[in-house]
């Protein structure tokens, strides 16, 4: 029975081939839609965390209050006084440093002899970043004993463009600007692209103990820090005390200060804050999704319609059939037989278009998005399958329809 149902797909597809056609290619081009914007949306769903522990992890947000201006929100807090408080405060477990990335004005000899400028950005950040990026270094150290401050940390990438190979351990590099020579000290894995302050290079700060003269004058420096507390039950602990160690420094600003924990997981979609990397609005993202999923109930339901439309088509045959003795589980039965074939040639029709495109579609947007299609990702994946297996059983719908419409 199943075989002479699966001829009988054939011979609607040669009585109407049109109809057909233009169903089975909308819903194909709907599943590869659906699975680019998915795989888009959950890109930025999984900003920064793919960093060590991330709900573990939060952000020092500042707003500052003065008498003569309004409020202001600031992505950094003061590095320098963190380095001194944190001595002082044991809910915190760690914290990591992360500068404003600058340009860094570096130059290289060429094979004959010559500087030539290069202008490449860079971050300065603590020593324990490489911990929390959970960075993969191909070769040197992640920890640097010797001079910390005069050393450089590239990526992959940074390596093989400016190198032309990957073991540049001991290489040096001349800071124009600073009249400065840094040394290559470990080459890492490039980071994925969705993680907040990514650079292809990492200068390591200076970790020392500062005097209260030293944290006075460097007090208005603000950067990046992250600190990990795993107890969120002690976060409005560690804000108050945070907050009631800024006082001390803020007497004689003119202005007060109020600290706010932002979770490391939700930071990318924070807005207008001052001295902060580009962010995405969250609701952006949620829209993003939302069209995901309604380009792929569009895309099904005009594939469901235009079957039916294929079915009225064909009313004097199932009236025939019903006449010489075929029951109504015989037709349903043949009416889902044709959907479901349908429905998987548009699919696998869709995954021949997806591999034929991926590649442009990548590479025009982010080229690590291609860690979150179906094929790459566990979640997009679940996800594709659970959308594939509710078509299918949903044929039974429209062929039901269609038998009480005969």
């Amino acid at each position: 029975m199943f075989f002479k149902n699966v001829i009988s797909t054939i011979r609607s597809f040669r009585k109407d081939p049109v109809t057909c056609f233009i169903a089975v290619f909308c819903l194909a081009v709907g599943f590869v839609s659906f699975i680019f914007l998915l795989s888009l949306s959950l890109y930025y769903y999984d900003f920064d965390k793919s960093s060590d522990n991330p709900e573990h992890w939060y952000r020092l947000r500042v707003t500052e209050f003065s008498q003569n201006s309004p409020p202001s929100d600031y992505a950094g807090f003061y590095s320098f006084l963190m380095h001194k408080m944190v001595k002082e405060i044991p809910e915190i477990e760690d914290y990591v440093v992360i500068e404003r990335p600058y340009e860094l004005d570096i130059r290289f000899t060429n094979e004959e002899g010559r500087l030539i400028p290069v202008g490449r950005f860079t971050i300065h950040a603590s020593q324990n970043l490489p911990d929390h990026y959970k960075m993969q270094f191909i070769y040197g150290d992640k920890r640097i004993e010797d001079d910390p401050a005069g050393s450089l940390i590239v990526s992959r990438t940074f390596a093989e463009k400016y190198f032309g190979r990957l073991n540049v351990v001991g290489e040096r590099i001349l800071v124009a600007g600073e009249r400065h020579i840094l040394t290559v000290a470990g080459v890492f894995e490039d980071l994925p692209s969705n993680l907040h302050l990514r650079s292809d290079s990492y200068r390591y700060t200076r970790e020392a103990d500062f005097t209260d003269e030293e944290l006075e004058y460097r007090f208005l420096n603000r950067n990046h820090i992250r600190i990990r507390v795993s107890d969120k039950r002690q976060l409005p602990i560690v804000e108050e005390k945070i907050n009631h160690y800024l006082t001390q420094f803020e007497t004689t600003k003119g202005y007060t200060s109020v600290v706010k924990l932002d979770p490391v997981t939700q930071i990318h979609f924070i807005q207008n804050l001052k001295d902060d990397d580009k962010t995405l609005n969250i609701n952006m993202v949620h829209s993003l999704l939302f069209v995901a999923i309604l380009v792929m109930i569009t895309a099904y339901l005009n594939f469901a319609n235009l079957n039916l439309l294929i079915w009225q088509k064909r009313k004097n045959e199932f009236i025939f059939r019903k006449t010489i003795g075929a029951d109504r589980s015989d037709i349903i039965k043949q009416l889902f037989v044709e959907f479901g074939t349908f429905y998987l040639i548009s699919i696998l029709l869709g995954l021949i278009l997806f591999y034929a495109a991926k590649d442009i579609f990548f590479s025009a947007l982010i080229h690590d998005l291609i860690r979150y299609c179906p094929f790459r990702n566990t979640d997009t994946g679940i996800i594709a399958i659970a959308m594939l297996i509710a078509g299918l059983i949903g044929g039974f719908v429209p062929a039901i329809l269609n038998y009480h419409k005969i």
